[in-house]
């Protein structure tokens, strides 16, 4: 049996039968106050067997150690995503309230580009599409104007025509 030179052996011989059936299992044994972890394990090639004991604060120190590390890894990570969700929510909360305030100036009657970058997501998207409506829209508007220009000078032209054989037939007629 190999020992520490911290631990006395002789403490811990007593307990040696207790152990025989539970070959492989950590079973605790309470030893001047103390609590330990023994198992036991058979070398079948030598015919010897080995005893561990381990002293149950320790394990539980390094139980408690890497417990306090995963939770304080969980919170970075966690707020890590936090910050960048909240990072995201609000560059899409920014952008569809400005396309929302170019949108309501269609409402107004004075259609207004969206000149800044909305990149090139679902929202971006809805800005080029708005872009080009805005586009058609005064499209449309400038051939309307120029129609009714042209509408308007057609009827003075028809009117210029019915007036002109009045006024000749008037003055021929002196």
């Amino acid at each position: 049996i190999i020992a520490e030179s911290t631990s006395n052996l002789a403490e811990f011989a007593g307990y040696l039968p207790e152990i025989s059936d539970t070959a492989g299992q950590w079973i605790p044994v309470a030893v001047n106050g103390d609590r330990w972890l023994m198992r036991k394990e058979s070398i079948g090639k030598y015919n010897a067997i080995l005893v561990n004991i381990i002293p149950e604060e320790e394990i539980f120190q390094s139980v408690a150690s890497i417990q306090r590390a995963a939770i304080a890894l969980f919170i970075a990570v966690a707020s890590i995503t936090v910050f960048f969700a909240l990072m995201i929510a609000h560059s899409i909360d920014r952008r569809t309230q400005h396309l929302k305030a170019k949108m309501l100036t269609v409402k107004q009657g004075c259609p207004q580009h969206i000149h800044r970058d909305m990149g090139q997501d679902e929202i971006g998207q809805l800005a080029s599409s708005y872009n080009y409506m805005v586009d058609e829209m005064e499209k449309l508007m400038q051939t309307a104007y120029r129609n009714g220009q042209d509408l308007k000078n057609a009827e003075l032209r028809v009117l210029q025509a019915q007036i002109n054989p009045h006024f000749l037939y008037n003055t021929l007629d002196m």
